[in-house]
């Protein structure tokens, strides 16, 4: 999802959530990374420092990469507030549902 003032927030912070938001990051947005395991952020954000410490020197200076990773939040717990927030009325996470109310 992605809003007027250049915020992006991806659910999901597996392999597939972690690229989408490093993505977004270098593309210059504000990233909310949320998932129901907070693990799974921790592990999100020190992928995606990895990934931006292999880029320094080949595509990006250190300074780059430092303030990409620093635009990427890891939200925890808050995926019912999202969907509140966005009139999410029902979700479906790994074949369960997740209500928005």
């Amino acid at each position: 999802m992605t809003n007027a003032d250049g915020r992006v927030t991806v659910i999901g912070a597996g392999t597939m959530g972690r690229g989408i938001a490093q993505v977004f990051a270098q593309s210059g947005y504000d990233v909310y990374l949320n998932d129901a395991i907070p693990r799974a952020i921790d592990d999100a954000v020190a992928f995606i420092a990895k990934m931006l410490d292999q880029a320094v020197g080949a595509e990006l200076d250190m300074p780059e990469a430092l303030s990409f990773l620093a635009i990427i939040d890891g939200r925890r717990n808050e995926l019912a507030a999202l969907c509140r927030k966005h009139h999410v009325r029902r979700l479906e996470l790994f074949g369960s549902a997740a209500v928005g109310q």
